[in-house]
């Protein structure tokens, strides 16, 4: 079944499309959750994008810094709160090794962390670039091509 629900400029196909070339997610995906979030307004569905972005571009850092001083307690604190974040916005490819490091900080047992923590930032670079793309209203999208 498809749905092609305006969302201000964005449709739930394009969004479908975004989740599964940014995160892997098929078609049909979590992106109606993020749809649902914004209202199905396009332009606050852009500062969702835009505000979760930024607080991985803030949270992921921190969560680095934490496993190399071993605080197991702030492991499972960010990472918990990221996945939390990135499931909400449909960013599905980051929550399964943001989980594992969550239940490592939470088993108290981060000698593999660093090499998950590697894995996360592989996928998160795979998403950047298109979390850029849809966080732009569609006229400069359009224009920069």
């Amino acid at each position: 079944m498809v749905f092609v629900t305006n969302t201000g400029g964005l449709t739930l196909n394009t969004l479908d499309s975004f989740g599964a070339h940014v995160a892997g997610v098929s078609a049909g995906g979590n992106m109606t959750l993020l749809a649902d979030a914004s209202g199905h307004d396009e332009a606050r569905m852009r500062d969702l994008i835009g505000l979760y972005a930024r607080q991985m571009a803030e949270q992921v850092p921190l969560l680095g810094a934490a496993i190399a001083a071993g605080a197991a307690g702030e492991v499972r604190r960010i990472a918990h709160r990221c996945a939390g974040s990135s499931a909400s916005c449909g960013v599905l490819g980051v929550v399964s090794p943001l989980r594992e490091l969550e239940r490592m900080g939470k088993e108290r047992r981060l000698a593999d962390a660093p090499r998950v923590f590697a894995e996360l930032e592989q996928q998160l670079e795979k998403v950047r670039d298109r979390l850029r793309k849809y966080a732009e209203p569609a006229s400069m999208t359009q224009t920069a091509r």
